[in-house]
């Protein structure tokens, strides 16, 4: 299992952190942040899949905020769909594909419906950095029904920052580093995140 660390920052002042682990089995993710008016956010992800997201077979969520844990599977959805969670999986085969672009249905969890979505590689550009310090890369912007939403930067094969339509993350080394200025509450369900099983 390989665990990516990112520090999330909000364009409120949120702080906090994007964490995602891929095995064979699938991905897990979790996504962790204190609000400003201090209301913790965290939802733990779990996308099975033999390692494309495409031949996704279930999902698994976990709200501990309000409690709420749902299983999807696959053949209960759209067929050809993929799940709005696995964006980023879809952007990382499109970089090592080599190509300009990709299309497919995107689901939408929460409604069990799907919008057409795409990814298109742009021209190599500057992006600032976690510090500030600006970095060369190249951004991949996703369109859901045909509107332009996030944009991931990708440079040596890796997406390093992701601007979600203005709230960022930015790759890290490790958890430390993703942790810095974030709470203890975030600190706490990050660290047992990572050394727990499953989804939650």
């Amino acid at each position: 299992m390989t665990i990516e660390h990112e520090a999330f920052r909000g364009a409120d002042g949120s702080a906090g952190v994007l964490l995602r682990a891929d095995s064979a089995s699938g991905t897990r993710f979790l996504t962790c942040f204190v609000e400003p008016r201090d209301a913790l956010y965290r939802v733990a992800i779990r996308v099975v899949h033999p390692g494309r997201p495409s031949e996704w077979t279930s999902l698994e969520m976990a709200d501990h905020v309000g409690g709420t844990i749902a299983t999807l599977g696959a053949r209960e959805v759209a067929p050809g769909s993929i799940p709005s969670y696995a964006d980023i999986l879809v952007v990382e085969e499109l970089v090592a594909s080599g190509e300009d672009t990709v299309r497919w249905d995107r689901l939408d969890e929460s409604t069990l419906g799907t919008v057409p979505a795409a990814v298109e590689r742009g021209p190599e550009a500057e992006v600032d950095d976690l510090d500030g310090t600006p970095i060369t890369a190249t951004p991949y912007a996703l369109s859901i029904d045909g509107q332009p939403t996030y944009t991931f930067w990708v440079a040596d094969g890796r997406v390093v920052v992701s601007d979600w339509s203005g709230a960022m993350s930015y790759r890290v080394a490790d958890l430390e580093a993703a942790l810095v200025g974030s709470s203890k509450d975030v600190a706490t369900h990050a660290e047992a995140w990572v050394r727990g099983p499953g989804s939650r």
